[in-house]
């Protein structure tokens, strides 16, 4: 059976849920609630994690996707088809940063159950996500997506570089600053 795989952003997926909650916006949400649900369990005593607990426990399912979107947050979310069956399984979140021309990377996923299978087809195809994400943004006036500083970023961005020259994209990548310049 033929698997295809689609990327979206969450964004897109919020204004096709204007009138009808759209069934890929509802899998993403899901997906959503379930990695903040990790990400908090990781960190409970962290400042920001605090107040994301707060604001999924007073706010609606709906109403936290939209309030991240007016804070400049979005996400880009990777769904797998395989005949009828749609899932996510990748995402990766991220801030835009208008004034500066940049965009902060937040996170990047993987499903835990997809997780132990094929990481080198999964790191190929989140590069592929990262640079649609670059192709998406560098139409925006963007100038470079900022990337974490420690040492395991820095690994996948030399990854993510060769990557780039693999597959002849035309995306720089710049270790030390931890950019991916658009």
């Amino acid at each position: 059976m033929e698997v295809n795989y689609e990327m979206v952003l969450l964004s897109d997926l919020l204004k096709k849920s204007r009138e009808n909650p759209h069934p890929d916006f509802l899998a993403a949400l899901n997906y959503i609630y379930q990695r903040i649900d990790q990400v908090t369990a990781q960190s409970p005593s962290s400042s920001f994690n605090s107040k994301i607990r707060f604001l999924k426990k007073i706010l609606p399912p709906f109403f936290l996707p939209k309030l991240l979107y007016r804070l400049h947050y979005d996400a880009m979310i990777g769904f797998r088809k395989q005949g009828e069956e749609k899932v996510v399984y990748g995402m990766i979140s991220f801030q835009k940063h208008p004034s500066k021309n940049k965009i902060g990377m937040f996170d990047i996923y993987i499903s835990p159950e997809r997780r132990e299978k094929d990481i080198v087809g999964h790191f190929q195809k989140l590069s592929t996500m990262v640079y649609q994400l670059t192709q998406r943004f560098q139409q925006s006036g963007y100038s470079y997506l900022q990337c974490g500083k420690n040492e395991t970023t820095k690994k996948l961005l030399r990854l993510y570089h060769r990557m780039c020259i693999r597959n002849e994209w035309d995306s720089m990548v710049d270790v030390e600053t931890s950019r991916i310049y658009l």
